[in-house]
This record gives C-alpha cells, structure tokens and sequence, in this order.
C-alpha cells in the first residue's frame, strides 16, 4: 500500500515537474490557442497570431504545446468559412441580368446556378477562385460557355473567354451602346478605303465610309463609283446598301478591332470581307 501511494505521489510530481518546465513561449502559444474559442469569419488574426508563434517555437517546444490539434482544427475551419463565403459572394455579383454590348442578347442567372438566355433555359456552375462560369445549353447535345467576370474601374463585365464582346449590367447598356457606336464609326471611317479580300478573281473592290451614314464603293469592272449608305444593325454590326443596275444590294459586315488588327466580316459568311487598303500594299 505504501508502495502503491509512493508511485503515484511520484507521477504527480513527475507531472508537475513537466508542466513547470513548459517555457514561457509554450505557455504564450497554448493560451493564445485556446483563446480562439468558436471559429467565424473574424478569427483570421487571432489564427494567424497562433500560427506564428508556433512557427517560432523550436522543434523542441513545438511537441510540447499541448493544444497545437486545436490549432490545426481551427485553421480547417475558418478556411472552409471563408471558401464558403468566397464562393457566396461570387455568386452575389455573378446572378441577375446580363446584356450582350455588342448585339444585346440576354443572360440572366439565379444564385441557385439556374438561368436563361434569351428566355431559353440554361445551368451554370461558378468558380469564385478563378472567377468565371460555366454555362451549359441546349437538350441532348450541350454547348459550354465560359465567362470571366472582370473590372473595368467601377463596371463588372462578364467577358465570354471565345466571343469579342461582353456583357453589362442593364443600368450600363445604354452607355456602353453609345460608346461601341462611337468606336465603331471611328474604325469605319478612319479607313480612307477598305479593300475587299476576293480570292482568285483580279476584281478590285473598294469600300468607303462617312460619318452620318453615307459612304462609297468602287468596282474596278466598272471603273466608277457608286454611292452607298450604311446604318447600324447593332453595335457592332452594320448594313451597307447600294444600288446598281436598278438593282439593291445589302451587305452585312461585322466591324472587329481586336489586338490592333481591323478588319470588316461577312455577317452571313462568317469570312473577311474587307481589310484596310493598306494591309494588302504591304
């Protein structure tokens, strides 16, 4: 019995004599542990203070803190809350209504990762990390759309990562429209001529345009030049009209001014109509 009440006392003491030996550093770490309590969104500092006292103990130190699973369990948990919220707010600034800048179609997305396009159903599924989604459309054979959601200043744009224009909220349409127009016309115009891109055939066509809607268009088969006018079909699209030989002609080109290049594209074609005169001197 006397043997038995020795061997705990000694335990005991044993005990005690660890605890005192923790260094006040150890001490410091675990009870800045433990005063993280319940993890929320606003744990960041008192983990981060945790962590970096630990990573300043020595190796010796670090496997005598007590608490460090806490620790651990606390990072994983506020990192999940904050993936969690991350990819909440994403969804905030990604759900409503989209217009396409240039020719107006619609998207509008529900934070529930339904949606539609232009009153046609559609999926999406949203990636706050890279900060894109993903658009799924149509029954059977599905087409994917991805679109990265960006800042210009004060304005979110939704851009489609293999479409030249992008998307706005309704509020901006309006402004955005009268700005493509304008930059539109410039390219139009800046062009003393643009030459059309006919292969195999030694015909030469010319296309010229004015502001306010006229322009021109010479074909060197019958050496003149024919008076033209032209509108917007949208904003960045338009229709050329002529008449020749009692006969009216419509063309409908696409205007692109992408990476420096300009460049007028057969809207029923899909292929370069038209190229600046100078591309095809050089």
């Amino acid at each position: 019995m006397k043997k038995a009440v020795w061997l705990i006392a000694a335990l005991v003491l044993c005990v005690s004599l660890c605890a005192c030996g923790k260094s006040a550093e150890v001490k410091q770490t675990e009870e800045t542990i433990a005063s993280i309590g319940t993890v929320t969104l606003e744990s960041a500092e008192q983990i981060e203070a945790a962590e970096k006292l630990y990573s300043g103990l020595s190796a010796e130190d670090k496997s005598g803190v007590s608490n460090y699973d806490e620790l651990l369990s606390a990072r994983n948990e506020y990192n999940r809350l904050y993936q969690e919220a991350k990819e909440t707010e994403f969804l905030r600034r990604v759900s409503g209504e989209w217009i396409n800048a240039a020719d107006g179609d619609t998207y509008t997305l529900n934070e529930d990762g339904t949606g539609s396009h232009d009153n046609v159903s559609c999926r999406y599924t949203a990636n706050a990390d890279e900060e894109t989604v993903t658009i799924s459309e149509g029954v059977g054979r599905i087409s994917e759309t991805i679109m990265m959601l960006r800042n210009d200043g004060d304005r979110e744009m939704l851009v489609p990562e293999f479409k030249s224009c992008y998307y706005v909220r309704p509020a901006e349409y309006d402004v955005i429209s009268k700005e493509l127009r304008e930059e539109t016309t410039e390219v139009l115009v800046s062009q003393y001529a643009w030459t059309g891109v006919q292969s195999g055939t030694n015909v030469v066509n010319y296309l010229g345009f004015f502001e306010g809607g006229t322009g021109w268009l010479y074909f060197s088969f019958v050496n003149s030049v024919i008076p033209t006018s032209w509108d917007f079909v949208d904003n960045n699209t338009v229709r050329v009209e002529l008449e020749y030989d009692g006969v009216r002609r419509t063309i409908t080109l696409d205007v692109e001014n992408e990476n420096g290049t300009k460049q007028l594209i057969n809207g029923e074609t899909g292929e370069v109509a038209y190229v600046p005169k100078y591309v095809l001197e050089k």
